[in-house]
């Protein structure tokens, strides 16, 4: 059932764009003290505690799924949670800022393609254009930051897994789409962040014996948790009431919400420099959801039968 115009279901995801903006900063705070293999392992772990309680507790005290949908909750588990947290990790120590930053800005055009391919979502024109104009805004507040910015070899491995991380994303949203339908989305939330938490337990192992557990700080800690309660359980169950309400390719372009969290969060926290460029950015990003939106408003009040897309 789609959400026909502004709901709860947007306010939830515009929440999310926020706590995924300031995320960012906590997490680099974290990081100071943590291996990042590490704190995603144990974020992940009190995520998957803390989703499984909630399914339990809402979802007829039941998490159980038909036998063939088992294999599809693992496979989106996988693309979700393991492959996209290792792959992004790593590439963004192979790469410059500048990059990172454009290549998590194709999040929502990499999600709408394939949204548009495999599920059926119908894009219209108003539709495809919120989705860039929200691309160009990004890309101005990239540019207005200041940082590095230019593709070479140097970079190449370390674009090329970021920009992985972001089509593991966009399949995750794409399988995610019919279970969530099927299933009560915090039931689906749960089991797909189980499925992948265990594998990034067990890549993290190695490091657990390196880690220099003496020197977290309580603020690390404590972002630690912040970070697995609003990044993971909050903004996850969210991220999936919207695919269920809205479809993958509306649900896309509130992603990059959190860029424009992050440069605000960055000026008001870190003091770092805010400029007309980054501004318009802003500007252009909110426009384009606000286009995208407005698109899914009247393809949903289209009196056309079918699958209402973008």
């Amino acid at each position: 059932m789609y959400a026909p115009s502004f709901s709860l279901v947007d306010i939830s995801l515009i929440v999310t764009g926020v706590v995924w903006g300031v995320n960012n900063i906590v997490v680099k705070s974290a990081l100071a003290d943590f291996s990042p293999p590490v704190f995603n392992a144990i974020r992940f772990t009190i995520a998957s505690l803390l989703l499984c309680s909630v399914a339990f507790a809402t979802g007829g005290r039941s998490l159980r799924v038909e036998r063939q949908d088992l294999g599809k909750i693992i496979v989106a588990g996988v693309f979700g949670n393991t492959l996209y947290q290792i792959l992004y990790i790593h590439g963004i120590n192979l790469s410059t800022a500048g990059n990172v930053a454009v290549m998590l800005a194709l999040k929502p055009v990499c999600l709408v393609i394939l949204a548009w391919l495999f599920a059926g979502e119908r894009v219209s024109a108003s539709g495809w254009a919120g989705t860039f104009v929200s691309l160009t805004g990004v890309m101005l507040i990239t540019l207005g930051s200041g940082t590095s910015l230019g593709f070479s070899l140097e970079t190449l491995r370390g674009d090329m897994l970021v920009f992985l991380s972001v089509f593991s994303w966009s399949a995750y949203t794409i399988m995610s789409k019919p279970l969530v339908r099927k299933y009560p989305p915090v039931r689906v939330t749960a089991l797909t962040m189980v499925a992948g938490s265990v594998l990034l337990v067990a890549y993290a192992l190695p490091y657990m014996t390196r880690q220099d557990w003496m020197r977290v700080r309580p603020a690390s800690w404590a972002g630690l948790v912040a970070s697995a309660t609003l990044a993971l359980v909050f903004a996850y169950l969210a991220w999936n009431w919207g695919i269920s309400r809205l479809g993958g390719a509306r649900t896309a372009v509130y992603e990059n919400i959190a860029m424009v969290t992050g440069v605000l969060a960055s000026w008001l926290i870190l003091h770092e420099n805010w400029n007309a460029v980054r501004l318009a950015g802003a500007l252009f990003t909110l426009l384009g959801v606000v286009i995208a939106r407005q698109a899914g408003e009247r393809a949903t009040r289209s009196p056309r039968t079918g699958d209402p897309g973008l």
